[in-house]
C-alpha cells in the first residue's frame, strides 16, 4: 500500500531483544502508520547477536530507524 501510495518517511522503533537473540517485542516510537506497521513487522523477524554483561547474556533494549525511500 505505502508503494502505490509513494510514501517516504522514517520510523523509529524499538526492539527488546531477549538473552538468545531472538526479537520478543516491537514498540513503534515514531512514523506514518502506513510504515509503522510493516517496519515492526520486518523487525520482529530479525536475530540479534546475544547481548553481554559482565560475561552473561542478558535482555536488551535496542533502537531501530528505518527509512522508506522510492
Amino acid at each position: 500500500m505505502a508503494r502505490q501510495l509513494k510514501l517516504e518517511g522514517a520510523v523509529e522503533l524499538e526492539a527488546v531483544v531477549s538473552e538468545t537473540g531472538v526479537v520478543e517485542k516491537v514498540n513503534i516510537l515514531s512514523g506514518n502508520p502506513v510504515l509503522t506497521r510493516p517496519a515492526a513487522d520486518a523487525v520482529r523477524k530479525w536475530k540479534f547477536s546475544p547481548f553481554t554483561a559482565d560475561g552473561k547474556t542478558v535482555k536488551a533494549l535496542v533502537p531501530v530507524g528505518l527509512n522508506f525511500k522510492m
